[in-house]
């Protein structure tokens, strides 16, 4: 049999539903608009019409592969840059909680020594009315 007499048909391996997913259908779309611009899928007439129509097939495999690819690229960067700034973001906190515990500590020694010294004061206090 040569080509023009034979029909294309869906390989024996691809899933029945194949052409009908989603995420598929405008790759499907445009191969079929590729292979048979006319109306369902017609009978190639000669060798290098079916050859032209792999290629633009192949083309089109290519591009949309591409394509998936850089979205892909863009998608990982986008993600990179938001661990980057979540990761800066972190350290600051870690470096503002630093801070707050050491002010928290002086804090307390200042309050502890206030307390030392008021202390004293009133000890003074009550031994300077005593020697009057």
């Amino acid at each position: 049999a040569t080509v023009s007499d034979v029909t294309l048909t869906a390989p024996h391996f691809v899933p029945v539903d194949f052409a009908t997913r989603p995420e598929i259908a405008p790759f499907v779309d445009g191969v079929c608009q590729v292979i048979a611009p006319s109306e369902g899928l017609g009978l190639f007439t000669e060798m290098n019409e079916f050859s032209e129509s792999c290629a633009a097939v192949e083309s089109l495999f290519v591009w949309g592969l591409a394509a998936h690819l850089s979205a892909k690229k863009s998608a990982l960067e986008r993600l990179d840059g938001y661990r980057l700034r979540l990761r800066k973001a972190e350290d600051d906190l870690r470096d503002k909680e630093d801070e707050r515990r050491v002010v928290a500590d002086t804090l307390r020694k200042m309050n502890a020594e206030n307390k030392s010294l008021t202390g004293e004061n009133k000890s003074l206090r009550a031994d300077l009315e005593a020697a009057n």
